[in-house]
């Protein structure tokens, strides 16, 4: 359940109202592309590197093929979800 709720509100409100604000202030309303690379790996590096180290697993899963994997799905996600956010005018 929590997948859904991370995925569906979490990362979109991270973007939305915490990533792309910073982005603007930072470097300007540029191409998105790179941002929401960066964006996908910082979700990565907070989920794989500190969601699961709270739950008492290795640190980034022991760097294993699972963390490398999970690294892809996160960038992917990360540019799926702003060029959906940005056709939609909200990104």
């Amino acid at each position: 359940m929590h997948f859904y709720l991370v995925g569906l509100i979490g990362y979109p409100v991270g973007w939305i109202f915490g990533f792309a604000p910073i982005r603007r202030a930072m470097i300007g309303q540029t191409h998105s592309f790179v941002p929401a690379f960066v964006y996908g790996f910082c979700m990565w590096m907070f989920a794989i590197g500190g969601i699961t180290a709270i739950a008492g697993l290795p640190f980034f899963l022991g760097f294993t093929g699972i963390a490398w994997v999970a690294l892809v799905g996160h960038v992917l996600y990360g540019i799926v979800l702003v060029a959906v956010l940005q056709a939609t005018d909200r990104g």
